[in-house]
C-alpha cells in the first residue's frame, strides 16, 4: 500500500468527488437548509463512501447531548428579532440557568417546512425550543411523528400534535379593544394583519369585541404588514391620506405601535387627544414612549419556565399538553388613561 492510499481524505477531496466547492460541501455537511436537498444528499453519501466520518461528525457542530438548541423565528427584512422575542430568550435563560442548564442558539434560522425538518433531522437526538411554528406547522408535525424532542412557543393551531406554549392572544386583544371601545373610540384600525398564528388570534380577539358592541369590522380599518416598526408609516399614511376616518390604532405588535405613533405625531395627529393608540407584548421601550404605551403583558418568565419543564417532560419520553397563559393589560397614557 502507498503513502497515498494511507492519505486522509480531506473536505477538498469529497468536494471535488461531488463536483462542488468546498464551501458548499461543508454547508451542506452541516446540515445547512440554503443547500438544496438533492445537492446536500449527494455531498452526503460522496462523503460515506470515502469514509470521511470523523470531520463529517465535527463538521455539523452538534452541541452537547445534555445542551437545548433555540431556533429563532425568521426576522424578514429586520436586522434584529422583534424585542419581544429577545425578552421571551431572557425568559427562557432563566427557567434554564434554574435548572443547571446550558443551551444555545442555532445559527441556522428555518424559513419553512423543508428547513426545519433538515435542521431536527442532522441531530435526531437533539432538544429543541423553537420560537414560533406558523411557517413549519407541517414540520413540525412531522418531526413529532418521527420522536424528535421539542416544544414550541406559539398558539395551538388545528391538528397540532405537538406541544406549545403561548399568552391568550384572543383574550388579551379582546380585553384591550374593549377599554378602547369603553373610552369612547368606535372607529379602531386593527394594523399589522401578517400571516402569523398570533396575529390571527389577536386578530380575532379585537373582532369579536367589536362584534359584541354592535359595531362590526370595517374592512377599510384593516390593514395588512409586518410587525416592526418601519412597518408602520405606509400604511398609515396611505389611510390619512385616502381621508378614512379613524380614532384608534391597535397595532398588532409594540414595535407597530411605536411606529403608528411616530407617523401620527409626523402628521401633526395629536396621541391621545386625536387618536388612541395600543400596541401588545409590553415590551421594555412601551413604558418609555411619549406618551406611555398602552398594551398587552405576556409574562416572558412563566413562558420560559413553562417551556423549559414541558421540553424536560418530552426528554423524559413524557406527552406534555399545550398551554395558554393569561396576559394583562396595562393601560398607559397613549389611549387616554
Amino acid at each position: 500500500m502507498s503513502d497515498t492510499d494511507n492519505k486522509p481524505i480531506t473536505l477538498q477531496d469529497v468536494a471535488t468527488r461531488a463536483g462542488v466547492s468546498t464551501s458548499t460541501a461543508s454547508r451542506a455537511l452541516a446540515g445547512n437548509p440554503a443547500i438544496s436537498h438533492d445537492v446536500r444528499q449527494r455531498i452526503v453519501e460522496v462523503a460515506q463512501a470515502l469514509r470521511y466520518t470523523v470531520p463529517f461528525r465535527k463538521a455539523r457542530g452538534r452541541p452537547p447531548t445534555d445542551m437545548v438548541t433555540v431556533i429563532m423565528p425568521p426576522i424578514g427584512t429586520r436586522v434584529l428579532p422583534d424585542p419581544f422575542i429577545l425578552e421571551l430568550l431572557g425568559g427562557i435563560t432563566i427557567a434554564m440557568r434554574d435548572r443547571g442548564r446550558a443551551f444555545c442558539i442555532s445559527p441556522v434560522v428555518p424559513q419553512d417546512d423543508e428547513s426545519l425538518n433538515a435542521i431536527l433531522d442532522d441531530n435526531p437526538a437533539g432538544a429543541y425550543i423553537i420560537l414560533g411554528q406558523t411557517q413549519y406547522h407541517k414540520a413540525l408535525n412531522r418531526q413529532f411523528r418521527l420522536g424528535r424532542t421539542f416544544v414550541v412557543w406559539g398558539p395551538e393551531m388545528e391538528g397540532q400534535l405537538y406541544c406549545s406554549v403561548a399568552g391568550d392572544n384572543v383574550a388579551g386583544a379582546m380585553r384591550l379593544t374593549q377599554h378602547l371601545l369603553r373610552r369612547g373610540r368606535e372607529r379602531i384600525v386593527f394594523l399589522g394583519m401578517a400571516p402569523y398564528a398570533a396575529i390571527a388570534d389577536r386578530m380575532k380577539g379585537y373582532a369579536e369585541a367589536l362584534d359584541q358592541a354592535g359595531i362590526g369590522v370595517d374592512p377599510q380599518l384593516i390593514l395588512h404588514g409586518d410587525i416592526g416598526y418601519d412597518d408602520a408609516s405606509d400604511p398609515m399614511n396611505h389611510l390619512i391620506d385616502d381621508g378614512v376616518g379613524f380614532d384608534a390604532v391597535f397595532a398588532s405588535s409594540d414595535m407597530l405601535a411605536l411606529g403608528v405613533m411616530t407617523t401620527l405625531t409626523r402628521r401633526g395627529i395629536r396621541i391621545p387627544e386625536d387618536v388612541a393608540v395600543v400596541g401588545y407584548d409590553d415590551i421594555a421601550l412601551a413604558r418609555h414612549a411619549t406618551p406611555a404605551l398602552t398594551t398587552v403583558r405576556q409574562n416572558v418568565v412563566k413562558a420560559g419556565q413553562l417551556l423549559v419543564s414541558k421540553l424536560a417532560r418530552r426528554e423524559s419520553g413524557l406527552l406534555a399538553a399545550s398551554e395558554r397563559l393569561p396576559t394583562e393589560m396595562i393601560v398607559r397614557e397613549s389611549c387616554g388613561g
